[in-house]
């Protein structure tokens, strides 16, 4: 057995080939023509190691690491296809190209078949010819292993061609077949359109991961092929060639239902607590204007039935009865207000309509007014702003547990010096709500942690602490929307919170 280095340039990558040829010459003639190849071919210098037997070869993949075999057919202790199944038996993990000494085509493609990657005849070999196959050997290998491992992955992945007129999806692994219930051959004649819906909000992600160059992330309501509907967390990833150009984009696609559904049933805890939060103040706010109702109605019944009712009494009715109505409006507010609250949306539908920022905001202020009067006063500043995308209650319960906060962080003992300020502006595409309090303002480091599930910076009374869920659920929530949370605080003079969200297509 020899060894010999076929390359001057030690800086580039070295391969390692073992050479199974029990001829000397023919182990000399291609020794000879990988120092002749283009270096270019192989990318790199090569280490060659020649066994003259099958026994030998075996016992040195034992002991050292090759990344192709140049293997003969014709060895002394074994001939034939034999002798690649037996080299196989000991290496499943490196490329072989078969060296025949006779043009036995029907031998040659055998071994193909059976696991050889390439095959040539010693009688037409040169250098190039050879440090071509070798090269091709090892990166056909490279690939066969990695679509092996993506296909045996248990989360789907997908590979999109980018960067041509059209699109394509060029793989998808058993998973993501799995998953969607969609064949790779389906994926590749239909493409994005096959996630229904849903395929609009990806590519929006998708350009938006093109243009910046960065990873991106979108949660997706998805269908699978029997009809059935599941949430889709899509990672998507853009790939670069050499020259830095997008030439694919990489999909992980996980199934989120549960997280889902789970993060809906926080979000009922945290709408629950602030329900039971705002209960007390409810009852009150109710009850005087039933009180003033009821008096009044009482009135103009005594005085109507009255025998001696004059034109001024009858005026006096009038105005008892638009009082009575006013209080019943009240309750009324009061109580939609609530309901819109409470309302429990379903875990599995994202309402994306049309709306006016304000209307979330009014009826979150209902209901937190009563929680703000006797802190501070109460200061809105909106401004005509464009519409957004968005779903009502869930914005409710955004501005309403902003609000809370911003009340329970003012002590209540100068409710004539103290504010909390509501005002809604524009910053580019985006429309905002800044609700801004004068309490006593947020810590550094815990300003790092009040977006977490269960944290609170609260240290009032234990009715106002809430579940810790508030703020966390609020953020996804504006997330969920395409819209991002701000805060700053300082310590004793205040915090201001800022909601941006997208503006809605379509306005200038």
């Amino acid at each position: 057995m020899t060894t010999s280095t076929l390359s001057a340039d030690s800086s580039e990558r070295t391969i390692d080939i073992l050479l199974v040829e029990d001829n000397p010459g023919d182990a000399k003639l291609v020794e000879t023509y990988l120092r002749k190849a283009d270096p270019r071919l192989l990318g790199g210098q090569t280490r060659l190691e020649v066994a003259s037997t099958l026994a030998t070869a075996i016992d040195k993949l034992g002991e050292s690491k090759f990344e192709t075999i140049l293997l003969d057919l014709g060895l002394p202790e074994s001939r034939g296809l034999d002798t690649l199944d037996r080299m196989m038996a000991h290496t499943l993990c490196i490329p072989i190209v078969i060296l025949n000494g006779s043009h036995d085509d029907e031998t040659s493609f055998e071994a193909v078949r059976r696991g050889a990657d390439d095959f040539l005849y010693k009688d037409e070999l040169s250098g190039n010819r050879l440090a071509r196959s070798i090269r091709y050997a090892i990166e056909r290998y490279e690939r066969n292993l990695r679509s092996a491992i993506i296909d045996s992955a248990d989360f789907a992945l997908m590979l999109e061609e980018w960067g041509t007129m059209d699109p394509e999806i060029i793989f998808v692994n058993q998973a993501c077949e799995s998953l969607t219930g969609y064949s790779q051959q389906q994926w590749r004649r239909t493409g994005l359109s096959l996630l229904n819906d849903s395929a609009a909000e990806l590519e929006m992600a998708v350009e938006k991961a093109i243009s910046s160059g960065e990873r991106g992330s979108v949660e997706l309501y998805s269908q699978r092929s029997d009809g059935s509907s599941f949430w889709n967390k899509a990672d998507l990833i853009p790939l670069q060639d050499h020259q830095e150009r997008i030439t694919h984009i990489l999909y992980s696609l996980q199934d989120i239902t549960e997280q889902i559904r789970w993060r809906e049933r926080m979000a009922d805890i945290d709408r629950m607590s602030t329900l039971s939060t705002v209960s007390a103040g409810i009852a009150h706010e109710i009850n005087n204007p039933l009180a003033f109702i009821s008096a009044n109605v009482e009135f103009a019944l005594q005085s109507l039935t009255s025998d001696d009712a004059t034109e001024e009494m009858r005026e006096s009715v009038t105005d008892a009865l638009n009082d009575a109505m006013e209080g019943s409006r009240r309750v009324r507010d009061i109580v939609r207000d609530l309901r819109q609250l409470a309302g429990r949306p379903d875990a599995m539908d994202v309402a994306k309509n049309r709306l006016c920022i304000s209307e979330p905001i009014r009826t979150a202020l209902t209901i937190a007014r009563i929680h703000i009067k006797d802190r501070a006063r109460l200061r809105t500043d909106f401004a005509d702003v464009p519409e957004i995308i968005g779903d009502d209650a869930k914005l409710s319960q955004v501005f309403l547990n902003l609000l809370i906060n911003a009340a329970h962080a003012i002590s209540g003992d100068d409710p004539e010096s103290d504010e909390v300020h509501v005002s809604t502006f524009e910053r580019g595409e985006m429309v905002g709500v800044c609700i801004r309090d004068t309490g006593h303002g947020i810590s550094g480091e815990d300003q790092k942690r009040v977006f977490k599930p269960f944290y609170s910076s609260k240290t009032g009374p234990r009715e106002d602490k809430g579940s810790g869920l508030g703020l966390s659920i609020s953020k996804r929530i504006v997330h969920q929307f395409g819209g991002t949370i701000e805060l700053d605080s300082t310590l004793g003079e205040g915090t201001s919170v800022r909601v941006l969200l997208p503006k809605a297509p379509g306005q200038d």
